[in-house]
């Protein structure tokens, strides 16, 4: 018994190794007594930490199984950790988490099945709803969450809403947070409506998201969705953060509003100071002008300011029957507001067959400038005009292509 747990711990080591020559990602080495058991500070009680990946599992399942929404808790993340290195796991091979919903070795089924998110992905009554989505504050502390994977497949009932996200329905607050190499397949069959963002699927009326940045892909075949890099919809608020995703849309089954920051911005929600960059891909569209592609938000319903998009979006006109694109969103209700935003005048390819795809820029929403003025300091002036603090800084040392970055990257 000690020599195969001698031969398992060595092959960990191995393939540690080999990842982090191949993507240049290094975590520390978890040190958690309490595998799954969330460290509470001495000196305040409502105060959790996160220190392995067998903690980030049972905190998951303690929002949605209704036992902990964690209201006026923070809960704290730790360390960087990283789902594909044995680093990030006090014991990556253990098989008792069953009870968690991994039925198997828990590091092979969280990179290949994929994460549980935190909170119901499923709309529920006004009663339960509550109790089973998150309402405290989640402090990731400058640290990242490497390789995220979430893959879901559902065929759902009429009335059912879904969605699929690291947070499920957002209520709380999640600040200073980034999750990097991210990857979610999604193909879901839905009548009603469903959400897909890689930090939360929905970030609620009242909720806040600050400081956080995403990155990686999204995958996949849905429909009557909102799809996002950072949020697939958003009633809350979102400020100084980014999204550097790519998102391929193999098919969709009815409507969906999809943009780098979010699907959509409802009434009541704000984006500000934020900026988008990856690539949008469409084929094999099937819907006559229910898809919304946008820079930045698919469809706009609240307000948006000082927020820039460098996206490109792609699309096999000949594989589509209709697809429309817009800058900063369909602008759907005369209280859309979207100021001092900004666009780069090479995201959009006005040569398109108009049969297949209608462009809609609404000048009066977002500006187009070129790469050589947004890469410039009279950008960053025109980002910051109006604001205390200057959110926003030149990038010195070329860590965003030149382009604006915010005050708190490095």
């Amino acid at each position: 018994n000690e020599a195969v747990k001698n031969d398992i711990s060595s092959i960990g080591e191995l393939e540690d190794i080999l990842h982090e020559t191949q993507t240049g990602i290094i975590v520390e080495r978890v040190q958690d007594a309490n595998p799954g058991e969330l460290e509470v500070d001495a000196s305040d009680r409502n105060l959790f930490t996160i220190n392995s990946i067998e903690d980030l599992v049972v905190f998951s399942h303690n929002v949605t199984s209704g036992e902990n929404n964690y209201k006026d808790k923070t809960v704290k993340l730790g360390l960087s950790l990283d789902f594909a290195s044995t680093k990030s796991y006090v014991d990556a091979n253990r098989t008792d988490y069953g009870k968690y919903g991994y039925d198997g070795e828990l590091k092979k089924l969280l990179n290949e099945s994929g994460f549980i998110p935190i909170g119901t992905q499923e709309a529920l009554s006004e009663e339960e709803h509550p109790k089973k989505t998150f309402h405290g504050t989640f402090d990731g502390d400058g640290n990242i969450i490497y390789n995220l994977r979430i893959s879901k497949e559902e065929i759902l009932e009429t009335t059912m809403q879904f969605g699929v996200g690291m947070f499920s329905f957002n209520y709380g607050t999640i600040q200073d947070l980034g999750v990097e190499n991210a990857n979610i397949d999604a193909n879901i069959e839905n009548k009603e409506w469903s959400w897909v963002g890689i930090i939360a699927h929905q970030n609620c009326s009242g909720a806040i998201i600050s400081r956080c940045h995403v990155s990686g892909k999204i995958v996949g075949t849905v429909g009557n969705c909102d799809i996002g890099g950072l949020v697939g919809g958003n009633g809350g608020k979102i400020y100084d953060s980014y999204s550097d995703v790519d998102i391929t849309i193999l098919g969709n089954r009815n409507a969906i509003n999809e943009g780098l920051i979010a699907g959509s911005c409802n009434s009541g929600g704000t984006i500000k100071n934020v900026y988008s960059k990856g690539t949008i891909y469409h084929n094999n569209i099937s819907k006559n002008w229910d898809v919304h592609v946008g820079l930045g938000v698919g469809t706009n319903s609240g307000n948006i300011e000082n927020s820039y998009a460098v996206d490109k979006i792609k699309i096999d006109v000949d594989k589509v029957q209709g697809i429309t694109v817009r800058t900063f969103g369909w602008n759907g209700t005369e209280h859309s507001i979207a100021s001092n935003c900004y666009y780069l005048d090479s995201s959009i390819d006005e040569e398109w067959n108009k049969e297949n795809v209608h462009i809609d820029i609404n000048s009066d929403y977002a500006t187009v400038e070129t790469e050589e003025f947004m890469k410039s300091e009279d950008f960053v002036n025109s980002l910051n005009e109006g604001q205390e603090g200057n959110p926003w800084k030149q990038d010195t040392n070329n860590i965003n292509d030149g382009y604006p970055i915010l005050s708190w990257q490095q």
